[in-house]
């Protein structure tokens, strides 16, 4: 990864995290993120621009609730 001197601006970035309405309440209160054991990418906690990570909180057969959550 490229560094940065001191005159040089940060870009920042947004990513989002999609899951099941219930999950994404409990971590709003505070509760930690639970790592996927098998996900695409091994296990871990995905996070991706907003268009993919709303169609995985859709998608309720991925998630496993009855509704979905997007988190900023």
């Amino acid at each position: 990864m490229p560094k940065r001197g001191r005159d040089e601006e940060w870009q920042q970035l947004k990513f989002y995290h999609g899951t099941s309405w219930e999950a994404a309440q409990q971590i709003m209160a505070g509760d930690s993120f639970i790592e996927s054991e098998d996900g695409c990418l091994g296990r871990g906690v995905y996070v991706a621009r907003e268009d993919k990570a709303r169609r995985f909180a859709e998608d309720w057969t991925r998630h496993g609730g009855t509704d979905g959550g997007l988190l900023e």
